[in-house]
């Protein structure tokens, strides 16, 4: 009893702190605190003693403490004095925060690595680490730990309370700015883990339990809903300024969930900041057209909202949208990109992502250039952007001016270079108004020097304007070689084979039916009175195909009503054909049955049985009959007066098809031969030029036959003088293979002069030997030495001549010479 006494429990502990007792003081707190007397009572004592509590948990690192006292004093405060709560949370967080202030000071002020210990010396050695990461980990890691356990203690006490969004808030706040303040992203990582769950048991559990908020609450409570919004955008700005953007990507997917679930917007100023740092992270990616379109929304709310904004403000604005949208760079259609299966299935899993990028910016369908493009000029952005830049759509977009695309815009370039908000997209605004001149020269010129077109390029290095044509190339923008002996670019025309034969064949159409407007006039006069009648005729037409219609849809409803009826009827005596044959045919187990019974109630129950089956069946089978007599009498009934309306309706459709056959044909006739007329006429005013086109004709195929002559000759002149290039190399060879062969042959003949020369000298010294050999052999001395005896001989062995070489005496035995 005396423990949950709020006094006696505040006396206890605060002696046991003087006495440096301070885990037993904690327990007793935590033990007043779970009293039952104090469960549901608040009492202003029991504030002071969570804040003990709380006081010596700091100074003992106690974190399961911390949660346990608040959990308590949470079931104590809910729902009534929940302000009691949130005023010892936040003194307890700001206390901490000091806390991990000081320890960091303290840990910068220790003493120097000259004063560390010895065995502080060889532990760091040990593990390898300096001295000012041990220092850290020492002094400071401890609390850091510390303070995040208690802000995950905290989240999991008020998440989903009544009443506490506002605590939830500011305490999730606190931990953001905590974990950006000492660069915790692992703990960060954490606390967006922990809002996602939260906000997943909020939907999954809020409506059924009444202790939880739910989403019809946040809708009705413009606080909340601030909260709720609130954390997530803190949590998307810290995690641009730690530069994690995987986290900063999936809390934007949160913010848009949550956008769809709660349907409702948050302010227009959360709205402009989420999309702004939209467009940081689909520049961080390199999804330029979702980068651009984000800043194209940012633009619209600052423009729309922001009443603060000066009118050069939104001319900087406005310029960033419109250089970052030209930036983007070229793409080809959907068609040109699945050339194969493989980039089929890529193709598939770009579509999906770029269907999850859209809907994070308001689109259903996925964004392209040219869609952005469309909305800039929707919104009237290249007039309300700088004078600088303002000509810059016009003349990268609209204006064709081939070799002058990019020289027009060398101002736009230096002004957007030197910008420092503009000046990242310096690099890709070059790259694709060079990618719309090779599109526009391919149009105009079939061949043309590369050093032109390094002239015409916006970058100097030769490197790069090369690398950018062979990616246009690659990319399908563009078809075009590069010939570098020739030092020449080719635009191959496959104008008759890409995607834009539909809208070159519809300038054409165009421009010749605006020429034919003009030439005759009269037939635009006569195709308006040809629709006007065909309009007349429209009508009275509806009216019949409306009537027959209606024939043809009562029609199949009836035949759909008689299949229904005769498929009943044949369920119906299938059913009684059954019952029938059950009838004829019973069943043998009952009669085994009343086997035990006299035989004078088995014959009573016999014939009463075989009575009633007599009836049944006589009365089944005149059920039957009728039956079989009805179907067959409707089927009649049906085919007789069915008969003269198929006959009637065969004649009409016949007399009708007839006529509408002699009407197409009468006015195909008389539309073939206004035609022809026509044909006639045309043929008659074109034949004046029949002369003027053969000799023009004639002209073109002679400068034709004209080049291809010339160009023959050069190609046969070039032929000739490499294949005098070839002969002179095969003389000049033959020579030097004659020459090789004569050394060849006199070296031959030197050795073989040689190896004569010496097979004489052997020969004669041969002979010399065995003259003396036979005074040599009786002798036990050696002979006298000489030159010749003492060099070596031709098979390596050297001459000493004593008893113990033998050859003088075996000179037969001898080896040939190799």
């Amino acid at each position: 009893m005396a423990q949950w006494n709020p006094t006696i429990a505040m006396k206890t502990a605060k002696e046991m702190l003087d006495t440096d007792r301070k885990e037993n003081a904690i327990q007793v707190l935590i033990d007043c605190l779970s009293g039952k007397k104090n469960k549901n009572q608040w009492l202003p004592i029991l504030e002071e003693v969570a804040t003990l509590l709380l006081d010596t948990c700091l100074k003992t690192q106690n974190h399961k403490a911390v949660k346990d006292g608040l959990h308590q004093y949470r079931t104590i405060c809910f729902p009534s004095n929940t302000s009691s709560l949130e005023k010892v949370i936040y003194e307890f967080l700001v206390k901490g925060d000091t806390l991990v202030r000081e320890a960091k000071e303290s840990g910068a002020n220790a003493k120097s690595p000259e004063d560390e210990s010895i065995e502080s010396k060889i532990l760091r050695s040990v593990s390898g680490d300096a001295f000012e990461d041990r220092n850290e980990r020492t002094h400071i890691q401890p609390y850091i730990k510390f303070l995040w356990e208690s802000f995950r203690a905290i989240l999991d006490l008020v998440r989903n309370k009544p009443k506490l969004e506002l605590t939830y808030y500011n305490t999730a706040v606190k931990a953001m700015r905590f974990c950006v303040t000492y660069e915790r992203k692992q703990e960060f990582k954490r606390i967006g883990e922990m809002l996602r769950l939260h906000f997943a048991q909020l939907i999954t559990h809020g409506s059924a339990n009444s202790a939880m908020i739910s989403v019809s609450s946040i809708q009705a409570s413009q606080n909340s809903l601030n909260c709720l919004y609130g954390a997530r955008f803190e949590y998307l700005n810290c995690s641009v300024r730690l530069e994690l953007w995987q986290e900063a990507f999936r809390t934007v997917e949160d913010i848009n969930e949550v956008m769809l679930i709660i349907k409702q917007q948050p302010a227009p100023q959360r709205m402009a900041n989420y999309f702004e740092k939209l467009a940081q992270l689909f520049w961080t990616s390199h999804n330029y057209v979702f980068h651009a379109y984000a800043w194209l929304r940012f633009y619209l709310i600052s423009r729309d909202q922001n009443r603060s904004l000066s009118e050069e403000d939104l001319q900087r604005l406005a310029s960033v949208v419109l250089v970052s949208a030209l930036s983007v760079p070229v793409q080809h259609s959907n068609a040109e990109q699945s050339q194969n299966h493989q980039d089929f299935f890529e193709l598939h899993l770009e579509k999906e992502k770029n269907s999850r990028l859209s809907a994070l910016l308001g689109k259903s369908t996925t964004l392209r250039r040219e869609q952005l493009l469309k909305e800039i000029c929707h919104h009237d952005i290249p007039s309300k952007a700088l004078p600088e830049v303002r000509n810059l759509f016009h003349l990268a977009e609209t204006k064709f001016h081939p070799m002058e695309l990019c020289n027009s815009l060398s101002d736009v370039f230096t002004f957007v270079q030197e910008s420092s908000v503009l000046s990242r997209y310096a690099v890709l605004l070059k790259k694709a108004c060079f990618t719309r001149q090779l599109q526009q020269l391919s149009k105009v010129f079939q061949t043309m020097k590369i050093d032109r077109i390094y002239q015409l390029a916006p970058v100097s290095c030769p490197h790069q304007v090369e690398k950018l044509i062979v990616r246009c190339a690659n990319s399908g923008l563009v078809t075009a070689r590069i010939d570098h002996r020739q030092k020449t670019l080719t635009f191959v025309n496959n104008s008759l084979e890409s995607s834009n034969v539909k809208s070159n064949l519809f300038s054409v159409y165009d421009k010749l039916n605006s020429a034919v407007k003009l030439i005759q006039p009269e037939d635009a006069e006569a195709r308006s009175e040809q629709k006007n009648e065909f309009f007349k005729i429209v009508p009275q037409m509806a009216d019949h195909e409306y009537k027959e219609n209606l024939y043809r849809s009562d029609a199949i409803e009836d035949e759909r009503e008689k299949k229904e009826t005769i498929e009943k009827l044949k369920a119906r005596l299938v059913e009684l054909r059954a019952e029938l044959d059950s009838l004829n045919n019973p069943s043998p187990d009952k009669t085994e049955e009343n086997k035990e019974k006299t035989i004078t109630a088995a014959q009573k129950e016999k014939i009463k049985a075989r009575n009633q089956a007599e009836e049944k069946k006589a009365a089944l089978q005149k059920k039957l009959g009728r039956l079989i007599v009805k179907l067959d009498y409707l089927e009649r009934a049906r085919r007789e007066e069915e008969a003269p309306l198929l006959q009637r309706e065969f004649e009409e459709s016949t007399t009708k098809d007839r006529e509408i056959y002699e009407e197409r044909t009468q006015r195909y006739l008389s539309k073939q031969e206004e035609e022809h007329k026509k044909d006639l006429e045309q043929k008659k005013r074109l034949s004046k030029m029949k002369s003027e086109a053969e000799k023009l004709q004639s002209e073109l195929l002679e400068e034709k036959k004209k080049a291809y002559e010339e160009q023959l000759a050069e190609i046969q002149k070039h032929n000739e003088t490499i294949r005098a290039k070839i002969a002179e190399e095969k003389e000049k060879l033959r020579q030097q293979l004659i020459e090789e062969e004569k050394e060849r042959r006199a070296r031959e003949e030197e050795r073989r002069l040689a190896e004569e020369q010496r097979r004489k000298e052997e020969e004669e010294r041969r002979k010399q030997e065995a003259g003396k050999g036979g005074s040599w052999a009786d002798q036990d001395e050696s002979p006298p030495s000489s030159p010749v005896q003492s060099r070596t001989n031709p098979w390596g062995a050297a001459k000493s001549g004593g008893p113990s070489s033998g050859w003088p005496r075996q000179t037969s035995e001898r080896p040939g010479r190799p």
